[in-house]
């Protein structure tokens, strides 16, 4: 999908949590001597650490099927803590995590006519 880095940061619509100084951006954790490296939150645009690209992954039925990779690794996932799914960057092809880009438009509300679209990224 993109030759270019780009930087990926996680919003919610959830109310923002205490620590308000802490970046929501994705970075290769850097301070791990592990084959998988942690995708942790707290990275800075920009940064070595915080730059991935979009390769398109599938053909036919799975043609919008894209995978995430940085100069080391793709993102693949790994069972972390309490079971959960832990995002990794790994050279593994059967821990890649794949994913859809859907297209959306949030309201427009009266005091702004302005369209903001985005693309939301669904993994499966």
């Amino acid at each position: 999908m993109t030759s270019t880095d780009v930087t990926i940061e996680f919003k919610s619509s959830l109310p923002p949590p205490v620590c308000k100084e802490f970046s929501f951006i994705w970075a290769v954790e850097s301070s791990s001597d592990s084959s998988e490296p942690a995708i942790i939150l707290g990275g800075t645009p920009g940064s070595q650490n915080s730059r991935f690209k979009i390769e398109k992954a599938g053909e036919g039925a799975g043609e919008n099927t894209y995978k995430l990779t940085s100069l080391d690794g793709t993102v693949g996932n790994v069972t972390g803590i309490f079971l959960a799914p832990q995002l990794v960057l790994t050279n593994d092809n059967a821990k890649t995590t794949f994913v859809k880009f859907n297209k959306y438009n949030e309201a427009i509300t009266s005091a702004s006519r302005v369209e903001k679209s985005a693309l939301r990224i669904f993994p499966f």
